[in-house]
């Protein structure tokens, strides 16, 4: 059986003949009362008084039974759930008003039964926080109206009221789902069925309240103040009183922050005109042994110049001097920029981005105490101090993309360079600049400019095994240099030996400078299975590591290249065969694998000794 009466009217026993035809208005209007009033008992006296009201017949009860009688038979199959209450005969009014007539309707059958179950849900839903389980349990329960509800039955004022009181059953339903979609972030997507709802209504309360709240989610705080002060002269217009409790205290809250935001403004306009000029900078200058790296700066100026906020990162392994790079095109930039430097902490103690923006706020003349709330309000006052000015924002070391979205400046001049031992891949229209490592011919320029040219050219042999032994590695290049510096009796040959002795990262230090120390804190900042999976390939695997070998290390988890790729451990193979993925491990980081592994090399159960190729890596 299924019945409908939020549209228009509708009964169907569910026996494949197709709904009940019910023609005459007169029966239309009987139905619907019944049904309205499902699974209860309508006295005779109330039906009556629905259906005819003060033009009853002159004999009410037996017009009524006729009409009955006649429904039953247009009902068809669905006459058996419209039953007779009461027994016959009797005069008393007390028996008289025992009488009457129910229709049988069960869990499921009757689309106002089901609205009403689904509000509910929703109401409940709404009430226990789950935003989207309400949102969807309140559009299921919209979905069963037609509009408007039994359009072809009469109104009389019984039926009236009961129609009544559904469609403001709907109302509130409605208005549950825009609060539900409000706090599910949904804020652009309601606002102009809430404009609407609004210019229809102005003195609705609920409308006008969601609506303020609506614009103030999305900053249109004006907006917002102006729909209370039309709310406010409809309601003194039409009702000769003031808006409620709730809309007043919402429009004091959001007409304090909207002074306080123009105080804020006239602040800002005051702060960015003692901001420094182009050619003031806070970034470290490179060394002034930096040599090589020229294609590299290039292509970082290049994307500098591009439209919008152009953001450039700057990748590569630990060592391979990308705070020194972007230094060095900083300085080439100075003239065009004032330039801010932030340093985000590195893959193994990452900077929360909202203190970043805290101490670049303080640099800026942001006191403590006018600092704003970590969150938008600060997002917003860096951006508004820097709106429209020439600056580069310099953000070192970054460990992940969402450390970087909130240092990027508003539109208008202004430009982002990005250091980082991974892509940073989320960062939405990026350009990126990968450091690999220096050409022999630029890694012996700068290991004679940091041990002295002299004797560099005194022994190009050893030199070249020098540079060979740093992998074009440019911090390894200048720890190799600084010993040569700090020692003045050591020949470039027998440090050469020492470098190939095995001892190469034992070699490669300076004072609280090291590669191993480079190279670990990327080593620490993966998880065990990673570090395990990294030597694990280091010892056994030669050259590029194919992704297949690696997969097959790390087992079940599937996120281990990733992880290795973002902190520099790994670096994605330039040429690989077609449809074939690799990765480079440069020679530094496999020997600091090797040195950490975990694992004995010659295990015999070793994962690895089942891949194609498998060679044990002396």
């Amino acid at each position: 059986m299924e019945y409908r009466i939020l549209g228009p009217l509708y009964a169907d026993a569910g026996t494949g003949r197709g709904p009940a035809v019910i023609c005459q208005p007169l029966l239309q209007s009987a139905l619907a009362v019944l049904l309205l009033r499902a699974n209860r008992t309508c006295p005779r006296t109330m039906l009556i008084d629905a259906l005819w009201g003060a033009e009853a017949p002159n004999a009410p009860e037996a017009a009524l039974r006729v009409c009955i009688s006649r429904l039953r038979r247009c009902l068809g199959d669905c006459a058996g759930r419209l039953a007779t209450v009461g027994p016959p005969g009797g005069r008393s009014p007390a028996h008289r008003q025992q009488r009457g007539y129910v229709m049988v309707v069960r869990p499921g059958e009757l689309d106002v039964d089901e609205f009403t179950d689904l509000a509910a849900q929703g109401q409940a839903e709404l009430d226990s926080g789950n935003v989207t389980a309400a949102a969807a349990s309140f559009i299921q329960a919209l979905a069963l109206w037609g509009d408007p509800p039994l359009p072809d039955v009469p109104r009389s004022g019984a039926l009236a009221d009961d129609v009544a009181r559904l469609t403001n059953h709907r109302r509130v339903v409605m208005d549950a789902l825009i609060d539900a979609r409000l706090a599910a972030g949904e804020q652009e997507q309601v606002l102009g069925q809430l404009r609407a709802a609004v210019l229809a209504d102005p003195s609705r309360e609920r409308a006008c309240e969601q609506l303020m709240r609506a614009c103030h989610a999305l900053g249109l705080r004006k907006e917002a103040l102006d729909a209370y002060q039309q709310a406010r002269r409809a309601m003194l217009e039409q009702q000769g009183a003031e808006p409620g409790p709730a809309l007043t205290v919402l429009y004091r809250r959001i007409l304090a922050e909207e002074t306080a935001t123009v105080r804020s403004a006239t602040k800002i306009t005051e702060l960015s005109a003692g901001l420094p000029k182009p050619g003031a900078s806070q970034v470290p200058g490179p060394p002034a042994d930096f040599t090589g790296r020229s294609a590299e700066i290039a292509a970082i100026i290049d994307h500098l110049n591009g439209p919008g906020v152009p953001v450039t990162v700057v990748s590569g392994a630990p060592g391979a001097g990308k705070s020194t790079v972007a230094a060095a095109a900083a300085m080439q930039l100075r003239s065009r920029f004032v330039e801010l430097y932030a340093e985000l902490g590195g893959v193994e103690r990452p900077a929360n981005p909202q203190d970043v923006l805290a101490g670049m706020l303080q640099t800026m003349g942001i006191q403590p105490r006018s600092m704003p709330a970590p969150g938008p309000a600060r997002s917003a006052l860096y951006r508004s101090l820097l709106a429209g000015r020439t600056v580069l924002v310099i953000a070192d070391d970054a460990a992940s993309a969402a450390q970087v979205r909130p240092l990027i400046p508003a539109p208008g001049g202004a430009a982002v360079l990005v250091t980082s031992r991974g892509r940073l891949t989320g960062l939405a229209g990026a350009s990126f600049v990968a450091l690999g490592g220096l050409a022999d011919s630029e890694a012996l320029t700068l290991l004679g400019l940091v041990a002295g040219p002299d004797r560099i050219a005194a022994e190009p042999a050893a030199a070249k095994a020098v540079i060979a032994a740093c992998a074009g590695l440019p911090l390894a290049v200048r720890l190799a240099g600084a010993s040569l510096a700090a020692r003045p009796g050591l020949s470039v040959a027998r440090l050469a030996r020492e470098l190939h002795g095995g001892r190469v990262l034992d070699v490669l230090t300076a004072e609280d400078i090291s590669v191993r120390a480079a190279i670990s804190s990327s080593f620490r900042a993966v998880p065990l299975s990673a570090r395990r999976v990294m030597s694990t390939a280091a010892v056994t695997i030669p050259g590029d590591v194919a992704a297949a070998e690696l997969a097959m290390l790390a087992g079940d988890d599937g996120d281990v290249i990733r992880q290795l790729v973002a902190v520099g451990l790994l670096e994605p193979a330039h040429e690989a065969a077609a449809g074939e993925e690799r990765y480079t491990v440069h020679p530094l980081v496999r020997a600091f694998a090797v040195e950490h592994s975990r694992a004995p090399a010659g295990r015999r159960n070793s994962p690895v000794r089942r891949l194609p190729g498998y060679t044990q890596v002396s």
